[in-house]
């Protein structure tokens, strides 16, 4: 076998050319170690900064976890706690679609999970009990959906200025380009809706 350095010599002796293959092969491997850890510290950063990704889908994703956990963390009555959960998006299917692909599998304690799109906030009249309502309606629209469940353990989430004013028991806010969200945790308590410890602590306010 022979090893040729870049320049063209070559060099005879057996040991000489066994430390160049040697060093080459080490080379090989670091090259390659670094490449990998370049890509994972890549992906990491992609992962940990999601507000850098300026796009619409991006708060959609970071709704959808939220609204799971808030599904997920939180207490209703016992009698409430049997059949489907249902979780109903008012006018947002972006939302509804990354939550049907995410999280319909996923069951809230023994429930089943149940996500409902309606295109307006209208039709919830028709609709049987949702465990949680998300609408990014404001005003007045709010108002009357919150009135419409106001004897009721739903949880109504909003993503609107005047969300809590309104009625709504979570309402999403942006603090520093990412979506972060506050509580009203005494309406909440009202309607017999124990706030787990983790979503309280997480809250802006």
């Amino acid at each position: 076998m022979r090893v040729v350095e870049p320049g063209g010599s070559e060099h005879g002796q057996g040991p000489f050319r066994l430390n160049d293959l040697l060093r080459a092969s080490f080379l090989v491997v670091l090259c390659c170690f670094g490449s990998l850890v370049d890509a994972h510290l890549g992906a990491q950063t992609q992962f940990v900064e999601p507000s850098a990704m300026d796009d619409s889908d991006t708060r959609s994703i970071t709704k959808a976890n939220f609204l799971f956990h808030f599904a997920a963390s939180n207490e209703w009555p016992a009698e409430f706690m049997e059949g489907p959960f249902r979780l109903v998006i008012i006018g947002n299917p972006s939302l509804h679609a990354i939550l049907s692909d995410k999280y319909a599998m996923k069951a809230i304690g023994a429930q089943s999970l149940e996500i409902v799109l309606l295109d307006d906030a209208e039709l919830l009249k028709k609709e049987p009990f949702a465990h949680v309502i998300y609408s990014e309606e404001s005003g007045e629209t709010l108002q009357k959906i919150s009135k419409s469940i106001r004897d009721q353990p739903v949880l109504l989430i909003s993503d609107a200025a005047d969300g809590l004013q309104s009625g709504a028991l979570i309402n999403f806010v942006a603090v520093n380009n990412r979506i972060r969200y506050e509580i009203n945790s005494e309406e909440a308590t009202k309607r017999e809706l124990l706030i787990g410890n983790r979503i309280l602590s997480w809250a802006v306010k």
